[in-house]
């Protein structure tokens, strides 16, 4: 009998066929799953040590002179005959907003610096001496389209400080696509604010939609930042978008970044308190 077994296990061993089945086993496909899963584990590993979270606050926004609005007037009484400029328009020293008309003559009403036109009078309407034919709002020529108001409210309020960074992507485009302009806070104003005193203030409506009616607001004054002329962007292709004032923005203010390791390793420590009844 043992001899039998002996004979058998000898052929076990003469046998090849299984050996040759082995190289089968770890066919191109399987090399290439496994390979995949290897770089995957590199990726998440690297992630994990060398990458970061943001944590956001979340806005709405209008780009927007700094300024406070001046008054366009002149010094007799008349009628509005032509309204040459619309709301949110840049003008420069000296440009023509509108034409009055008088007993006497029709004369054409020019700004008296650099600034954004806020709001005129209708056409036909009739004014007296020294009542405001025109609002302005002072800015120099390269902060065009690089000032923006965006609010807060009380509890994200506190998160902010002067300095972080802001990501800014007009309401008009999607953020996955066109990424974002890059700025900073700069100023932050802790008296609240109301939605009617925004619209009040800005003269642009669209905005009503984004504020909450009858909740405290808080007004953050963000500059995004210049290249060459133009703004800062996280995409290539998106170089060539200009931002006019008036346009709305969603905003994002990053607050804080942390190690990816730190925030595993805090929601580990937090499992195990809960766990433990601590």
């Amino acid at each position: 009998m043992a001899e039998i077994f002996n004979k058998e296990a000898l052929e076990a061993l003469d046998d090849h066929s299984e050996a040759e089945e082995m190289p089968r086993v770890a066919s191109p496909k399987l090399r290439l799953v496994l390979g995949a899963m290897v770089a995957m584990i590199v990726v998440v590993g690297y992630w994990c040590v060398f990458g970061t979270i943001n944590y956001k606050v979340t806005a709405q926004g209008v780009v927007f002179p700094f300024g406070e609005a001046a008054p366009v007037s002149v010094p007799y009484d008349g009628v509005v005959s032509r309204v040459l400029l619309t709301h949110g328009t840049t003008v420069s020293n000296g440009t023509p907003i509108m034409e009055i008309r008088n007993t006497l003559s029709t004369t054409s009403v020019q700004v008296p610096r650099n600034g954004v036109v806020i709001q005129t009078l209708p056409l036909g309407t009739e004014f007296k001496a020294g009542q405001p034919l025109a609002w302005l709002l002072p800015q120099d020529r390269q902060m065009t389209g690089r000032e923006m108001l965006c609010y807060v409210t009380y509890n994200d309020l506190h998160k902010l400080k002067i300095g972080q960074q802001v990501q800014a992507t007009p309401a008009n485009l999607e953020r996955e696509n066109w990424g974002y302009a890059y700025g900073k806070v700069v100023g932050i104003e802790y008296y609240p604010t109301t939605r009617q005193e925004i619209i009040s203030r800005i003269k642009l409506d669209p905005l009503a939609s984004f504020v909450p009616d009858g909740q405290p607001m808080y007004e953050v004054r963000v500059v995004l930042e210049d290249q060459d002329g133009g703004l800062v962007w996280s995409r290539e292709k998106s170089r060539e978008i200009t931002v006019g004032n008036g346009a709305l923005c969603n905003i994002q203010i990053i607050t804080r970044k942390k190690a990816v390791w730190r925030v595993l390793v805090g929601a580990v420590d937090n499992a195990i308190e809960t766990i433990s009844g601590n």
